[in-house]
């Protein structure tokens, strides 16, 4: 890879990006606090404290449980988070292919900076209307827009750059968070089989034990049931899958790029690694009701 060559996206890109990143976090926090609330309400029996009888905490944090389920469904937060990540892809795989000359812009006689403009303006404009507000807007001064080259004005290193600089990373990528994803599920799997067990022997030893009272026993239950709803949110098992099967066909097609021989050949390597990576990212979209095309 030539030293010189950096590529760098436009900052409609960082945009995206940092607004995921707050969608995501804003999503998981309300989350956490509903769970939290939950189990806080049904361990209020388990540790009675005098002073707050008279204050209906179950009833108050049950209500707030209700209101923090309007407000997250209100704010479509999950949805913002998947539109925002997806317009963060979609600049990647824009530029690339820009850069590396693949479709759309391997075609003669068109202006392909226009066509470059036109999909980024397409893309924001799609992600707007999913968020439901003009938060993205491409800015056509963009220094860094400027500065990126079509495939006719890179060194003939472009291959190279293209192979350490995108698909080696997203290849990396795919396998960390396969990996990763994988053993989160197993860490709260385990603890939802240990709350679990130990809500049924407390179960078990109070309705073979007449004259035993287990209070923990409710909020064993409650606990368990959380890190149930934590899991099927996360979605870590089903990550995993994905994250590896992508990982899998990028090794597959990494296989291949001892079969370019020309710009031509390169084009469509290019091509298919980009709708390889894209492919992850409208899946999980499709899930979410929308999809977001590049």
């Amino acid at each position: 890879m030539s030293t010189k060559y950096n590529l760098q996206y436009p900052d409609i890109h960082r945009q995206a990006s940092k607004s995921s990143s707050a969608y995501q976090r804003a999503s998981r926090a309300l989350l956490i606090a509903n769970l939290f609330i939950l189990v806080t309400a049904a361990g209020v029996d388990t540790f009675k404290i005098d002073w707050l009888i008279d204050l209906y905490p179950k009833t108050i944090l049950l209500s707030i449980s209700i209101l923090l389920a309007i407000i997250t469904k209100k704010l479509s937060l999950e949805e913002k988070w998947y539109a925002a990540r997806s317009l963060s892809e979609t600049v990647k795989s824009l530029v690339w292919r820009y850069t590396m000359g693949a479709a759309p812009f391997n075609s003669s006689g068109v202006e392909h900076n226009l066509l470059l403009l036109e999909r980024l303006e397409a893309a924001c404009l799609e992600t707007n209307n999913l968020i439901g507000s003009r938060r993205f807007h491409l800015d056509e001064n963009d220094p860094l827009l400027s500065n990126v080259s079509h495939a006719e004005h890179i060194a003939s290193d472009k291959f190279t750059t293209y192979i350490k600089n995108r698909l080696n990373p997203q290849l990396k990528w795919y396998s960390e968070k396969a990996k990763h994803n994988a053993l989160m599920s197993k860490i709260f799997f385990s603890a939802f089989l240990i709350c679990n067990m130990l809500a049924v022997s407390c179960s078990a030893w109070q309705e073979t034990e007449t004259s035993s009272t287990l209070p923990i026993t409710g909020l064993l239950i409650a606990l368990s049931t959380a890190l149930i709803g934590w899991i099927e949110s996360r979605k870590y098992s089903e990550l995993a899958a994905a994250y590896s099967l992508t990982h899998s066909e990028i090794e597959l097609l990494h296989s291949d790029i001892h079969d370019i021989s020309n710009r031509e050949s390169l084009s469509a390597f290019v091509n298919d690694a980009e709708s390889l990576f894209s492919r992850e990212h409208t899946q999980w979209a499709a899930k979410r009701g929308y999809i977001t095309k590049i």
